[in-house]
This record gives structure tokens, sequence and C-alpha cells, in this order.
């Protein structure tokens, strides 16, 4: 409708104003450069991916008798999808063996310790670093990220690599954009 593109050309014209005093505007993807490019959002674009740390701690395979550990850190946008479908399926995984969640500052309310399982929760922290060393210490074997469905996502980053190279973790994400253009042989767990 003409009233719904009237709205979005004074959006655009917006950022655009919005972005006009910087010299360069720093984008973290190649799809969200693109989309910038295709609106004129701005006359200079560089690309600024997400930057690997250090390996706080090398993949190993879990210990005898040590629970196999699942770190969740997405943050309480992700937590009702992590919830509805992750938890479920760590309660069966449980039913095998001994499995610990570790919750990096989310309310773990809905959570409820099960038979088999066992939920850890991890405060707040504002330094990513020492978030990512207290994950590493804490010896997790897989960092899922549930992605909800949004129009935002092929924009997005695949920091949750990055992160789970970081505390020698398997990556487990959600099978859509941006992890469904990994390829034949994916960095990560899809779902």
């Amino acid at each position: 409708s003409r009233t719904a593109r009237s709205a979005s050309v004074s959006i655009t014209d917006n950022v655009r104003r919005a972005l006009s005093g910087y010299e360069a505007v720093l984008l973290a993807s190649r799809p969200l450069m693109a989309y910038f490019a295709e609106r004129r959002l701005h006359p200079t674009l560089m690309e600024y991916p997400p930057i690997a740390g250090p390996i706080l701690r090398a993949r190993e395979a879990p210990a005898p008798g040590d629970p196999f550990r699942i770190a969740f850190f997405g943050g309480e946008h992700r937590r009702d999808l992590f919830v509805r479908v992750v938890f479920p399926a760590v309660e069966r995984l449980a039913r095998a063996r001994p499995v610990e969640v570790v919750a990096a500052g989310i309310d773990i309310s809905a959570l409820a310790a099960t038979g088999g399982v066992s939920v850890v929760r991890l405060p707040y922290e504002v330094s990513y670093g020492k978030a990512l060393a207290e994950l590493a210490a804490r010896r997790v074997d897989a960092l899922v990220h549930p992605t909800p469905p949004s129009r935002n996502n092929p924009y997005k980053n695949v920091n949750v690599v990055i992160n789970a190279r970081a505390i020698g973790a398997v990556p487990v994400v959600t099978n859509l954009p941006p992890y469904d253009t990994f390829g034949p042989n994916p960095p990560a767990l899809l779902c």
C-alpha cells in the first residue's frame, strides 16, 4: 500500500540521516552489507565480522562418570525455544546418561531438574570474555543456540561457532539462516 511504502521510505530516510554523521558503518555479515548497499543507507560500508578470541579450552571427551554438559548462552529471546524444544530433548538424553545444563544469564525457573538432569545457573556477566571463560571452566560439551524464526536472521553472523570454539564445545544450532548456509560439512550440528 502507498501508506506502507511511504512509512518504509521515511524509516530509510531516518536511518540515512542517523548514519550521516559517521565516516563509515561497520557491518557484521555480508547479507547485512548487501541490505545496506541496496538501500544506499551509507556511502562507506565496511565488513567487520566477529573475530575469534583465544581458545580457552581444548575439546575433550567427558571423563568417565562425568555428565554430558550442555550450555545455553543465548539470552532471554532464545529462552522460550530452549525450554519448549531443547530441554525436552535433554531430558530424553538423560535417560541414557547424566546431563548437566549450564544456563548462562537467564531465568531457569522453567528448567526443573529431573531424573538424570541437573541445572546450573551462571549469573549474568557483563564481560563477554569472562562469561566465555566461565563456560570453558565448566567443561561444556555442547553449546546450544536455538534460533527463533525472524526476518532478521539472514543478516546475523555466526558468532556462536566462535563461542563454541573458544570453550571447547560442539555448536548446536537451528537449521535456519544464517546457519543453513554452512554447506555440506558444517562446523556445527544443525537441528
